[in-house]
């Protein structure tokens, strides 16, 4: 995935879903994004085309839009995307308590690992296996590698409560 200023990467999305809102079909992704600096008053001018395709590929993989079975290559009036009814019912959803949010799980662990320097590396890597699975919509293999990245952080919780307490009692009665 293509990193972006997350400010680039909000406008451009929220470009996108004001021309779904506008137009359910999409006719010419290319016009869109010739056009940016003149619909909606010019308050999307400085969005990169990068960013804007990157947050058609997002709604894309997840769902949102999908071919148009209507399609035709001699017509210019079909959309060659189109709205999924799942994309309808978000987009109807987008309000105060909902925005959509896309999974960059290379971000994501990049960001655990900056705030937490010494987060251990096994936990790290269940945790990123996990996040994949849920971009690549794999929710069984997402659950058990979740499950895995909290099992492995438990037992090192418990095995530092261990060694602070230094009794060799409550150790064998764990163990």
């Amino acid at each position: 995935m293509i990193a972006m200023p997350k400010m680039d990467g909000q406008l451009a999305l929220d470009f996108v879903l004001e021309l779904l809102r506008r137009d359910k079909h999409i006719h010419n992704l290319s016009n869109y994004l010739d056009s940016r600096d003149r619909i909606f008053d010019g308050k999307y001018r400085e969005v990169g085309k990068n960013a804007i395709v990157e947050a058609w590929t997002n709604l894309f993989l997840d769902g949102w839009i999908g071919p148009d079975p209507s399609q035709s290559s001699d017509s210019l009036t079909h959309g060659w995307l189109r709205l999924t009814s799942y994309g309808k019912s978000q987009l109807e959803s987008i309000g105060e308590d909902y925005y959509p949010i896309f999974l960059d799980p290379g971000s994501t662990i990049q960001a655990l690992k900056s705030t937490i320097p010494n987060i251990d590396i096994i936990a790290l890597k269940y945790f990123e296996e996990s996040l994949w699975a849920i971009k690549k919509h794999l929710y069984l293999s997402a659950i058990v590698t979740m499950g895995c990245a909290s099992e492995r952080s438990i037992l090192l919780l418990i095995e530092a409560t261990l060694d602070y307490y230094n009794d060799q009692e409550l150790r064998a009665t764990i163990q």
